[in-house]
């Protein structure tokens, strides 16, 4: 039984070590008094609210959930000024990653990234048979007229977390509109908003508005994620906005349930 040959040329993503292991191995008897940084988790924990829903749906633990996430999706655009068809639930925002790696990425692509942006990209990318561009940092900061300089006519997916994880910096509504405006139609720019919630009013670019009203842009993704603002890591609850035609790619490739 052999494997796919590139399987093998893969890096193995680790995760920061879970603090209950960390102090087995110091001998600590609790894991009480150990701050982990590297996952970026909530320090406050999950709303009180959340927690009385979660422990309501655990006495439907026996019953298959409904895949579509019909409520959530429902009140996410209703909240966003978009329409139900236009948002994608998945298992945190990792699995709209690999969404995106399935439908856009083969043997014959390529992704464009920064360099010190989120690894996962590369690691779909190389998953998927796609090659990977990495572009410098200017000042730790995704330089995104140096991303659209990178772009090949085999590029498919342009990655620009913002704000970024690991350097936590950001980048301007101006910057972010100038880019879009200068975008090729081949390409599809993925907007990962993962840390959304911590940019002032005034730093939020207005990507919401490029996929409003009656030709919402189609090479657009917003994705976004409930583990990190609001404390729901554990949970495995991420979304993506897109136009509806977008949209339904996605959907062809998620699982049920």
């Amino acid at each position: 039984m052999k494997p796919n040959p590139w399987i093998s040329n893969l890096a193995v993503y680790e995760p920061g070590k879970p603090m209950l292991e960390l102090a087995r191995q110091l001998g600590l008897e609790s894991e009480a008094g150990i701050v982990k940084l590297a996952s970026n988790e909530n320090a406050w924990g999950p709303s009180p609210k959340a927690q009385a829903a979660m422990v309501a749906a655990a006495a439907q633990m026996h019953l298959y959930p409904d895949g579509s996430a019909y409520y959530l999706r429902r009140e996410l655009a209703r909240r966003n000024g978009l329409d139900i068809e236009q948002v994608v639930v998945g298992n945190g925002s990792n699995e709209l990653l690999e969404f995106l790696a399935h439908v856009y990425l083969d043997h014959d692509t390529n992704i464009v990234m920064a360099d010190r942006a989120f690894v996962v990209y590369a690691l779909l990318a190389r998953a998927y048979q796609a090659d990977v561009i990495r572009v410098p940092m200017r000042d730790l900061t995704h330089d995104l007229d140096a991303l659209l300089a990178a772009v090949t006519p085999k590029t498919r997916l342009v990655f620009v977390a913002n704000p970024n994880n690991p350097t936590g910096t950001k980048v301007t509504p101006a910057a972010v509109s100038r880019f879009l405006q200068n975008l090729p139609e081949h390409v599809v720019a993925v907007f990962d908003e993962a840390y959304f919630e911590f940019l002032d009013p005034e730093d939020q670019p207005a990507l919401l508005a490029e996929l409003q009203g009656a030709a919402p842009r189609p090479n657009l993704y917003v994705l976004r994620t409930f583990s990190k603002a609001y404390g729901l890591a554990g949970l495995r609850l991420g979304y993506a906005f897109a136009a509806p035609e977008s949209a339904r790619l996605l959907q062809r490739v998620r699982q049920p349930f």
